[in-house]
C-alpha cells in the first residue's frame, strides 16, 4: 500500500506510490508535437479499458455526459484505514481514501480552450457531486480536484480529463492559506480573499474578467506567467454549496478564460487547482474557496528549489491587461 510521509524538517507530506510506475502513457513526443497511441481507455466504447465508473452519466438538456472513473493506478487506496506510525522524527500514514478521474469530455480531441458554458457546468456539476460523496467519508480530510493538461504540466493521457485526490490529511499549501486566512479574520474580522476581492476591483489592475458571481485576477505577486485565481465574489468556502445558477455564472467565466488563455498563449500546457475548505469544517469564516490556474511558460531551477522564491518575468498587470482584451 502507498504510504504518505511527513518530512521531519519541513513538515511538507510526501506520497510514496510505487505502483503508480506501472500507469500507461499516450503522451509521446514526435517531432515536437503531442500524439497519442490507440486504444485510449476514456473514449466511448472503451469502457472496459478503465476503472470502475464511481458517478454515472450526468445529462443535461443538450445530452452532455460526463463519466468519473476510480483511477487505475491511484495513489491513495479505497480500502483500509490512515493507521499513523511514528518512528523518532518519522511519521508516516498508510495512503488511505480516493483518486478519480473525471473524463471531461466523450471526445478525445477536446480541448477546454474551445468548449462551451454548458461543457462546463457539466464538469463543474460533477465536482460538486462527487465533493458531496466524499463529505461522507471520516477517513478523509482534504478533497483536492486538480487538472494537468500538456506533458509539462504532468498530463500522461491525452483524452481530457480531470481528476480528484481525497486524502487523509490537509496539504500543507491548504493549512498555510487556512492559518493566513484565520490571522487576518481574527484581525479584521473579515476574510482575507474578501478584502483583497474589493481591493483589485478598486484598483483595475490585475482584474483581467468579472460578471455578476465571479472575478479572476492575476495575483500581485504571480509564481509564473499568466497566472490567474477565480473567486466567488461573495464569501463561500465549500463547493458542495454551490448553486445551479453560481456553476453557470462559473462555466460562463470558464469558458472565456480558457478561450483566451488558448488563444493568446498558444494552448499552453497547465494546471488547475481548486482549494476548498477542508471536510471537517467546510463552512469556514476565514476561508474563500477559489481556482489557481498555472499555465507551465516557464521552468523553476536552482533558485526556485533552493529559496522556495519564484522568478516570474511577466508583470501580474500586463498579464491582466492581455487576458481582458
Amino acid at each position: 500500500m502507498a504510504e504518505l510521509r511527513k518530512d521531519p524538517m519541513t513538515r511538507r507530506w510526501a506520497i510514496i506510490a510505487t505502483e503508480r510506475m506501472k500507469r500507461p502513457h499516450d503522451l509521446v513526443k514526435k517531432d515536437g508535437v503531442e500524439k497519442a497511441e490507440r486504444p485510449c481507455p476514456f473514449e466511448s466504447g472503451s469502457e472496459e479499458l478503465s476503472a470502475a465508473t464511481v458517478y454515472p452519466h450526468f445529462k443535461d438538456p443538450e445530452k452532455y455526459k460526463i463519466r468519473v472513473v476510480a483511477n487505475k493506478f491511484p495513489a491513495l487506496s479505497y480500502k483500509g484505514m490512515p493507521k499513523t506510525t511514528v518512528k523518532g522524527p518519522f511519521t508516516t500514514i498508510e495512503a488511505v481514501g480516493g483518486h478519480e478521474v473525471f473524463i471531461d469530455s466523450e471526445d478525445h480531441s477536446a480541448r477546454l480552450m474551445t468548449m462551451k458554458p454548458i461543457e462546463f457546468a457539466a464538469i463543474l456539476n460533477s465536482y460538486r457531486e462527487r465533493y458531496k460523496f466524499w463529505v461522507e467519508d471520516q477517513r478523509v480530510k482534504y478533497v483536492l480536484i486538480f487538472k494537468n493538461y500538456g506533458q509539462e504540466a504532468g498530463a500522461s493521457l491525452e483524452h481530457p480529463h480531470s481528476q480528484l485526490a481525497a486524502t487523509p490529511v490537509v496539504p500543507p499549501r491548504v493549512v498555510e492559506e487556512m492559518e493566513k486566512g484565520e490571522r487576518h479574520y481574527k484581525d479584521h474580522k473579515r476574510c482575507i480573499l474578501c478584502d483583497l476581492i474589493r481591493d483589485e476591483i478598486a484598483l483595475g489592475e490585475r482584474v483581467a474578467m468579472m460578471n455578476d458571481r465571479f472575478i479572476v485576477i492575476c495575483p500581485f505577486a504571480s509564481r509564473v506567467p499568466f497566472e490567474t485565481m477565480i473567486l466567488p465574489r461573495e464569501h463561500a468556502s465549500s463547493f458542495t454549496e454551490v448553486s445551479d445558477s453560481d456553476i453557470e455564472s462559473l462555466a460562463d467565466i470558464m469558458a472565456k478564460l480558457f478561450n483566451r488563455i488558448g488563444t493568446l498563449l498558444d494552448d499552453p500546457a497547465y494546471n488547475y487547482m481548486l482549494h476548498v475548505a477542508p471536510q471537517y469544517s467546510p463552512n469556514l469564516r476565514f476561508y474563500h474557496w477559489h481556482i489557481e490556474i498555472i499555465p507551465r511558460l516557464t521552468e523553476m531551477a536552482g533558485f526556485e528549489w533552493g529559496a522556495g522564491v519564484y522568478i516570474n518575468p511577466t508583470p501580474p498587470e500586463d498579464a491582466a491587461r492581455d487576458l481582458s482584451s
